[in-house]
């Protein structure tokens, strides 16, 4: 493991719940809880802290970062499985 690695991973178990419902924020709306623009760069190694901070805490998965909710979808069972009438034939979006 690399000296990065390890400072990365040092710092990710030193992450307060706070820190990381900010860094959270910041990638879904693109901005800090100040109101300043999240660059590219900053949410891309936010996204990187939040996935590791989410799998050492072992975060819910209905509570992580890209979590979609399917259950009660027209295109998927109850368990999350794709329907066999939606693998092989287009359908139009519905926008409820």
């Amino acid at each position: 493991m690399s000296d990065s690695s390890e400072e990365f991973n040092k710092a990710i178990k030193q992450l307060s719940p706070e820190i990381y419902q900010n860094m959270k924020t910041a990638i879904e709306i693109g901005k800090w809880p100040d109101g300043r623009v999240a660059t590219k760069a900053q949410k891309e190694n936010a996204m990187r802290a939040v996935l590791a901070y989410e799998e050492l805490h072992q975060v819910d998965p209905q509570s992580r970062v890209g979590f979609v909710n399917v259950k009660g979808s027209d295109c998927h069972e109850d368990d999350g499985s794709v329907k066999a009438d939606n693998l092989d034939q287009p359908k139009p979006l519905k926008w409820k």
